[in-house]
């Protein structure tokens, strides 16, 4: 993801120190508790449901109360499954920015310019240092990515992955991501771990677009080549 610095190829990258990771950056403040596991990740409350009306239905069971303690387990196990329809149906911001970040990911890897534009406010900026000093304007991005990414170019890539994602809110329409990037060149097999930061705006429709695009870390990189 992002667009190199042309003596930083993926070959000199993964040269450089390819075993070493990306540094992380500090952590995004956590969403609020409620968010997280009513919508988000509904799982553990569902578990809990059930464990609870299973513990007390055993119990009204063998104080010889078999009705109620079937009961209280069949309430346990649709309330479960309520938590988990509704986790299904309500989708937060956060999962909305996140969901922006990755299609923005995807569309890079797969050289696809015009995904990429339209996932891009018109004023959207790439900064990568130490790759680039440069502030690369929206026109250039889709211009590269179809130009660097696309199969058989440069900087096609073998393989590539989300393997942490961090996202908070800053406002109503204004939203931050932290993502942990591994792409595997082509050229060279080897794979090159980065740390980006996706800065994303709301707009009057109610989509959500990137518009900052910063690197914050990358594993690989040989220092003095740019």
């Amino acid at each position: 993801m992002g667009v190199m610095h042309p003596n930083l190829t993926p070959y000199t990258l993964a040269q450089g120190f390819a075993s070493l990771d990306a540094p992380a950056p500090p952590p995004l403040p956590s969403p609020p508790f409620l968010e997280r596991y009513l919508f988000e990740f509904p799982w553990p409350a569902a578990v809990v449901l059930v464990a609870v009306a299973v513990i007390a239905g055993v119990t009204l069971t063998r104080a010889g109360r078999r009705s109620a303690g079937w009961g209280v387990m069949a309430i346990g196990a649709v309330a479960a499954a309520g938590v988990i329809g509704l986790a299904y149906w309500v989708v937060t911001d956060r999962e909305r920015v996140s969901q922006s970040t990755r299609e923005l990911i995807n569309a890079v890897a797969a050289g696809d310019a015009a995904a990429v534009e339209a996932l891009l406010t018109d004023d959207a900026v790439l900064i990568a240092p130490p790759l680039s000093a440069d502030r690369v304007r929206k026109p250039a991005i889709v211009t590269r990515v179809g130009r660097d990414f696309a199969p058989g170019h440069v900087y096609h890539l073998r393989e590539h992955g989300v393997t942490a994602l961090q996202a908070t809110m800053d406002g109503p329409t204004r939203a931050r991501v932290q993502v942990k990037v591994r792409v595997v060149p082509e050229i060279t097999g080897s794979p090159v771990p980065s740390w980006w930061r996706i800065d994303l705006t709301r707009g009057a429709d109610g989509r959500w677009r990137i518009s900052g695009i910063g690197m914050l870390s990358i594993g690989g990189f040989v220092p003095g080549s740019g």
